[in-house]
């Protein structure tokens, strides 16, 4: 069986109105970071990518974007 080693997420240039899709994104990020599972993504900053690759960051992961 071969394991993750990476993943790619690309998800809305923007946070939206819901708060739980904000949310959503930051534990998948954080969830990333802790299973050392790396995020490859669309590079931007903002919005729900920027969620998602801030959290992964701040949980220890590696991101590539």
């Amino acid at each position: 069986m071969t394991e993750l080693s990476r993943i790619t997420v690309f998800t809305g240039g923007t946070s939206g109105h819901d708060l739980a899709y904000q949310q959503d994104a930051r534990t998948l990020g954080a969830e990333l970071g802790w299973a050392g599972i790396g995020l490859v993504y669309g590079g931007g900053k903002v919005g729900l990518m920027g969620q998602v690759s801030d959290s992964a960051l701040e949980a220890g992961g590696q991101v590539v974007g």
